[in-house]
């Protein structure tokens, strides 16, 4: 099979050497253009469902929304496989995480047919609003609108009606928040004292607002039903009906009399223009503005979106006259830029180094070339095949590729080598073969034991494409680049490779096929260190205990960070206030902190948002803020990181985290901490779940291996509550709705209809005075219309206290939840996450509570062994693969201490940082590849040597050595010099991963150099005496090889 493939492709080989130039070509032309990201998608398959409710407090969006809207419509949707929500004051969020593999867009339509529903909601709300699916880097821009000459008001219209609309339709756009947004409003402000003293009830003024506009929410209003204007028909045509509204304007409704008076509206109330009472804010440097902030779709590029973004911009500048537009303020995409020109730079440079290092080891222009080809299509190949599949190019990707280079080097020069010998050898030959068949039967020879050696690779890795988990996601790219860069660098070296040394080689001065002279230095002091080690074996076996020890006392002793950390530029300060924090104070730390941040040498840009967004993910009050800071690239960064913390905190009761956006967001969602162990405990009332909680705490303490149980606490602030007294309210006619409404009103106020100007729509509100509750003595003093017609104090009639109540409340599964987290310490977290599971069965719970240990321990118990059950099989198919390979089980097994001798370089380089990152297994793996695809293929070329006749013996060993000495050094000096670049440029934007990667390899390397040229022959001379069979079918191939006839067929294909 291997031969008619080889020879089809020789006799085809115009047409490879177009498919070469094509690929090449094009694969130059597509890494120029194809767009970069960081990561792939990693966030769980979710939904999120947010309720808008404007003055609601904490414990009543629970009940009057949450709890309604997850029992009787959200829970039981198809596929659903949890549900959790967070209701905050105005706020309900509820997350719905559905089961692996689902279809998000019919989870999105199966959520929305019940979302029909909502409305048997109480009407204290907007309705519910399904958010669109975000990437799970989510937020792809910050934008910043602030001016000296255009009010809030008026840049909110803009944003509202203008900007937010264009920008949504910019491609990959999934939702725009705007932090700061003042909707306008006209707003009817009354005061009950004015009120009454002309005789007018509060209810009144509602009747007169409702049904001076043309559309009303009210359904007891007559404009809850405007109608339409109609048409008529005259004898010749006909003629609509259309009806002006007269009241556009705050003076002009203002005009309009009261309702069952004569008494113009503006004789009683004051008919303003304002704005929505605010649940966040954007803080600039010059006060506040607004902030757009861009999500974008799951697989939108952010590039892409981010230039989109910025041509809209561009497109709307003309009508944005005296608004200062800042969109530096978050620009992943400006990292992502320097990232791939970096990465660009490095591999250019590796590039003219691998040209460099192959004219200066070879001394041949001929194979340089072959190898400037088929070098880098391979890693072409494999891109244009995973872009063909739809993957994205991330950074991930880059990693399985960077983790196929020794096999895509390897290949290649084995191939080039293997076959560069043989037309050297057929040289002076009287009756020598054709190039042809020397080709077929020099490519065969190099590819024969390829095979095994691709095979053993790619099941190395075939358990982590079963993994399941939060982390799957995230590392599936990489291996699948990786397989598939390993089966492109093979087909290349089966297919295209031979046809190029056909057309290259065939023919060639016999001076153009033989080695430079560095070359045959570097082989003169190899074979020094080989027959300095060949008859003795004990520095194979002092490697291995070596390499063992220090690979585990490595591994055990290093941090383990095996998520990239990206050195992000752009960096968010969180910060949070005592619960219960009022807006205005809020904003007022977060400018001073701004300002505090922007002194800092280093910092360039400062911007925040306080609180949240309408349509926003975040979920949060304004107690909290988020603070974007951008850092000068020629900044000291740590330095820079290290101010700003210290910075923030020195505030006094303010708690600060300092975190790059992306890392955070990595970090949050795929891990968890493995040392410690969660109870959790569900219900309804929260003083039985604090009780149960504080008795399930005190039996952790008695459990072996858990120290510092707590009971996870949730922050509560100051309210006020009005409990209407039914006895005193029934002495005014009152019932507790009437109180309600009308407090409601007063303090929050009522939309009774809506403006319709400009193609906008804007809400008319009655509300109470700014003056009438401003503390808790206005709120007692609030007057109130009685059915007898006086008025009389809302304290009159009800108790107004100050009380505590949650500033959060959590559910999950429709309970309310509370958690109890203890650290494990001197014990098997399986073992005691088993008894603390066997102790909370043992407790009784009341009616409708019960708990349980979170499962994220036994979920990633259950994947670990999957994993590891996977990896066993695997390792038992390898060991069986080896043994097919070298017919010996002795080899099979000696061949499994080159594994701690590969790593052993490579942990020798871990060991000063002791940090080991996803860069450092990358360099890890590229040795073991190196080793296992050379340390396979040196053992076959044993055995081929013992079948071609050739006595068991040192002989035997040296001649081999000596013959693929050559491939064994070009292919780790290549690699050196392709890891040289990153190495140098350092862990810059980019190269995060190969930074790591290149100088672990770099000492992998070495290791597996030592292993390959002096352990192996040494082990083979000891043991291998038996190994030397045919198990590949290469008998009648070594006997081809050393004949000097031609074969028939092969001499036809030659004259094609």
């Amino acid at each position: 099979m291997l031969t008619w493939i080889i020879s089809l492709s020789l006799r085809m080989r115009t047409v490879m050497m177009a498919l070469a130039l094509i690929l090449l070509v094009g694969g130059v032309m597509q890494i120029r253009t194809v767009p970069l990201d960081l990561v792939p998608e990693f966030s769980p398959l979710s939904l999120d469902v947010h309720t808008e409710a404007l003055g609601l407090s904490t414990t009543e969006v629970e009940s009057l929304i949450t709890v309604p809207l997850e029992a009787d419509l959200l829970n039981g949707v198809p596929w659903l496989d949890s549900i959790e929500s967070e209701s905050i004051t105005s706020l309900s969020a509820i997350e719905m995480f559905f089961a692996p593999g689902t279809d998000l867009m019919q989870a999105r339509q199966m959520v929305q047919e019940r979302l029909t529903q909502a409305h048997a909601l109480p009407n204290v709300s907007n309705p519910p609003v399904m958010l669109q699916p975000v990437s799970s880097s989510s937020r792809v821009m910050n934008i910043g609108l602030n001016s000296k000459t255009v009010s809030l008001i008026d840049m909110s219209v803009l944003a509202r009606w203008n900007i937010v609309p264009r920008l949504v339709g910019v491609p990959g756009v999934a939702n725009v928040s705007v932090w700061g947004l003042r909707n306008k409003q006209v707003q009817v402000q009354v005061n009950p004292a004015t009120l009454h003293a002309n005789n007018i009830t509060l209810e009144q003024i509602i009747k007169t607002a409702g049904e001076s506009v043309w559309a009303s929410p009210l359904t007891y209003l007559n404009s809850s039903t405007p109608g339409s204007g109609g048409f008529i028909d005259t004898p010749n045509q006909r003629l609509g009906v259309r009806h002006i509204s007269p009241t556009a304007t705050p003076e002009s409704f203002s005009q309009v009399p009261v309702f069952g008076t004569a008494i113009p509206l503006h004789q009683v109330a004051h008919v303003i223009e304002a704005n929505q009472p605010l649940i966040g804010d954007a803080i600039f440097k010059t006060g506040s503005g607004l902030l757009l902030a861009i999500d974008k779709f799951p697989g939108a590029n952010t590039i892409e979106v981010t230039h989109g973004v910025e041509a809209a911009l561009l497109e709307l500048s003309p009508g944005m006259q005296g608004i200062e537009v800042d969109s530096h303020i978050y620009r992943p995409a400006s990292f992502i830029e320097r990232a791939a020109e970096n990465l660009g730079t490095g591999i250019a440079v590796a590039y003219m180094l691998l040209l460099i290092a192959f004219a200066s080891l070879f001394a041949n222009w001929r194979v340089t070339l072959i190898a400037a080809v088929v070098v880098p299509l391979s890693g072409f190949s494999a891109i244009w095949a995973l872009n063909a599949w739809g993957a994205d190019t991330n950074m991930m990707m880059i990693a399985g590729l960077t983790l196929a280079i020794a096999v895509i080097v390897g290949d290649a020069v084995l191939s080039l080598d293997t076959i560069v010998r043989r037309l050297g050898a057929a040289d002076g030959i009287a009756n020598k073969k054709t190039d042809f068949a020397i080709i077929v039967t020099a490519a065969r020879e190099a590819c024969s034991p390829l095979l095994y050696a691709t095979l053993m690779l790619l099941l190395a890795v075939v358990p982590l494409l079963f993994m399941h988990g939060t982390m799957a996601p995230f590392f599936k790219p990489m291996i699948w680049a990786y397989a598939v860069a390993v089966l492109a660098s093979l087909t290349v070296a089966l297919v295209l490779t031979p046809a190029l040394c056909l057309l290259l080689l065939g023919g060639a001065p016999v001076a153009e096929r033989t080695y430079s002279r560095l070359m045959d230095k570097l082989n003169g002091l190899s074979e020094v260190l080989v027959n300095a080690t060949l008859a003795k074996l004990w520095p194979t076996i002092l490697l291995a205990v070596v390499g063992l020890g220090v690979g585990l006392f490595v591994w055990n002793q290093a941090e383990h960070a095996y998520l990239p950390i990206f050195n992000e530029t752009d960096i968010v300060v969180e910060i949070d206030a005592p619960a219960g924090t009022s807006l205005p104070a809020m904003s007022q730390i977060t400018q001073d902190l701004i300002n505090e941040i922007l002194a800092i040498p280093g910092v360039r840009n400062a911007a925040a948002q306080v609180g949240r967004a309408v349509f926003s993910a975040e979920v949060s009050d304004v107690d909290s803020a988020e603070i974007w800071v951008s850092i000068d690239l020629d900044a000291q960064y740590e330095e820079t990181l290290a101010k700003i913390q210290s910075v923030a905190n020195a505030r006094p009761n303010i708690s600060a985290e300092v975190s790059s956006f992306l890392s955070k967001r990595i970090l949050e969602t795929l891990t968890g901490d493995d040392e410690t162990i969660s109870v959790r405990v569900f219900g309804h009332d929260y003083a039985i779940l604090q009780a149960k909680a504080e008795e399930i705490r005190t039996l952790l303490e008695k459990i072996e291996g858990i120290t510092n149980p707590l009971i996870e606490a949730h922050a509560e602030k100051t309210t006020i509550e009005v409990v209407v007294d039914l006895d005193r309210a029934r002495q005014y006619g009152l019932k507790p709705g009437d109180v309600r409404r009308a407090a409601s009103t007063l303090v929050q106020g009522i939309t009774v209809g809506a403006l319709f100007e400009d193609q906008k729509v804007f809400d008319v509100v009655v509300v109470g005075s700014d003056t009438i509750h401003t503390n808790l003595d206005d709120v007692r003093n609030l007057l109130i219309d009685a059915v007898t017609g006086e008025q009389v104090r809302l304290g009159d009639v009800a108790d107004v206290r100050v009380v505590s109540a949650p500033s959060v409340i959590l559910r999950q599964g429709v309970s309310r939840r509370l958690d109890i987290v203890a650290d494990i310490s001197g014990r098997d977290v399986g073992a005691v996450s088993r008894e603390v599971a066997r102790t909370i069965q043992g407790m009784s719970f009341p009616f409708e509570y019960h708990a349980h240990v979170l499962g994220e321990y036994f979920q990633q118990k259950t994947a670990l062994q999957s994993l590891y059950r996977n990896f066993f099989a695997v390792a038992l198919i390898i060991f069986l693969l080896l043994q097919a390979a070298f017919g010996s089980w002795k080899m099979a097994l000696l061949s499994m201490v080159g594994i701690p001798i590969t790593l052993l370089g490579g942990f020798l380089v871990v060991m000063p940082s002791g940090y080991f990152s996803l860069g450092s297994m990358v360099g890890l793996g590229i040795a073991l590849s190196f080793s296992v695809r050379n340390g396979v293929t040196l053992i076959r070329a044993f055995q081929w040597r013992q079948l071609q006749g050739t006595p068991f013996g040192a002989l035997l060993v040296r001649s081999v050595i000596a013959e693929r000495m050559p491939a064994l050094l070009i292919s780790a000096l290549v690699l050196a010099a392709l890891s040289f670049p990153f190495i140098v440029l350092g862990n810059i934007a980019g190269l995060e991963i190969l930074h790591a990667s290149a100088s672990v390899m770099l000492g992998g390397l070495v290791s597996a150099l030592v292993l390959v040229l002096c352990c192996i022959p040494a082990l083979y001379l000891r043991f291998g005496a038996d190994a030397g069979r045919d198990t590949l079918g290469l008998g009648d191939l070594a006997q081809n090889t050393s004949a000097n006839t031609s074969t028939p067929s092969l001499e036809s294909g030659a004259s094609l």
